[in-house]
């Protein structure tokens, strides 16, 4: 009688093993895309975040105006109720860059609450003036492939004895609530390839 009742337990463990799960879990994205800075001749910083939508929250709580002389950044209860907002979400990213001939893999790497879901890596031993492609993966826990990627490019700058043509924008106050197009930003970022300046070293 004892030997049919464990049969009868583990027959019932394997069967309720087998049952299909609740779903699989739900993709994460990179809303924010990629950023890439602190470009020098021989290295750069890839910054990239999981994020849990695809998008910003479209139809949130608008931002209320901040008209204070002192620039005070004001408190939400729920900033991820607000209008533009993109939750963080938890899993792992890679960020593979190519240039020069060689190929730098960061692996995949966890991104925790702690840093905001946030990962950015220095990539060092670049070749000067050269242009490199960047590729950012992200994927769940629980995942094996990725959910979701994201391209990039840059180029790297020239070395101190080189002169060379350089294009860069300088941009303060970039508040969101502030921002001159609604639906696509701060105009500048559009448009702040259109002036140039020749560069005659360091």
């Amino acid at each position: 009688m004892q030997k049919i009742n464990v049969v009868f337990i583990l027959a019932t463990f394997l069967a309720l093993g087998s049952l299909p799960t609740s779903g699989a879990a739900e993709p994460v994205h990179m809303a924010n895309g990629i950023k890439i800075g602190e470009v020098t001749s021989s290295s750069a910083i890839v910054w990239v975040r999981l994020t849990r939508n695809a998008d910003r929250k479209i139809n949130g709580k608008p931002f209320p105006k901040n008209n204070s002389k002192k620039r005070v950044s004001l408190k939400y209860d729920n900033l991820d109720a607000m209008e533009g907002a993109v939750p963080g979400s938890g899993g792992e990213v890679r960020i593979v860059l190519s240039g020069g001939g060689s190929t730098n893999d960061s692996g995949w790497v966890r991104v925790k609450s702690q840093n905001d879901f946030i990962y950015q890596k220095r990539f060092s031993n670049l070749h000067p003036a050269t242009q490199c492609r960047v590729t950012a993966e992200g994927r769940g826990l629980d995942s094996e492939t990725a959910d979701c990627k994201v391209e990039g490019a840059f180029g790297t700058a020239a070395t101190e004895e080189t002169a060379s043509k350089i294009i860069f924008t300088v941009v303060t106050g970039q508040d969101y609530p502030r921002r001159d197009d609604p639906a696509n930003g701060h105009r500048i970022g559009q448009h702040g390839h259109t002036r140039d300046w020749q560069s005659s070293g360091a």
